[in-house]
């Protein structure tokens, strides 16, 4: 109407996002399917967050879609946030530990259940007691954590073909403080980054 460029930034393919989360949504499913089926070929420019996304619903809506990572902002950037080297002793633990960090929130399909079975591998003794969940954190606060972390883990699964094409912001995150990650090969993207 105003002859202006249409620009769409898909961080999600919701259609999909929504029958993974969502399944018995049939309503809200047929909704976000048609929705973007009308919008996205309309669309001057299409973009998402991942090469095996953007492959996907390239083929879908017979529009190509480029790829633009998620990157940290200027203002969260690494060279303002350094190690600490009492950073977790307000937690209290003490100096010397390993830290492994999930940063993220505690929803499902996040296979967080097997992230806490795991921890018996992570720690000498498999002690929950050694598990310290901190709470929501600022994002502005977070690089903190991560920069102050041993291995950064993404416990992910991939329990669909659009699973795996995830990139979370924690992998960025992770990347940013250049900690190690721990993650399951099923997530195709992150295992291409």
């Amino acid at each position: 109407v105003l002859g202006c460029t249409l620009m769409v930034d898909c961080h999600e393919w919701w259609y999909k996002q929504t029958r993974l989360w969502e399944s018995t949504w049939a309503e809200k499913i047929a909704l976000a399917e048609k929705s973007e089926a009308e919008l996205y070929p309309k669309c001057d420019v299409c973009i998402t967050v991942g090469k095996y996304l953007a492959q996907d619903m390239s083929a879908c809506y017979h529009k190509h879609f480029d790829v633009i990572y998620s990157c940290m902002s200027a203002a969260l950037r690494l060279e303002d946030t350094v190690p600490e080297a009492d950073f977790w002793h307000t937690y209290g633990i003490p100096d010397g530990t390993r830290i492994a960090i999930f940063q993220g929130s505690m929803t499902a399909l996040r296979n967080l259940d097997n992230l806490a079975r795991a921890t018996r591998y992570l720690e000498n003794e498999g002690n929950p007691e050694r598990v310290v969940m901190v709470g929501w954190v600022n994002q502005s606060e977070l690089l903190r954590f991560t920069v102050n972390a041993d291995l950064g883990v993404l416990p992910y699964s991939a329990v669909d073909e659009y699973y795996s094409y995830a990139v979370p912001n924690k992998l960025m995150e992770y990347f940013e403080a250049t900690l190690p990650m721990l993650y399951d090969v099923s997530m195709k993207e992150v295992s291409m980054v």
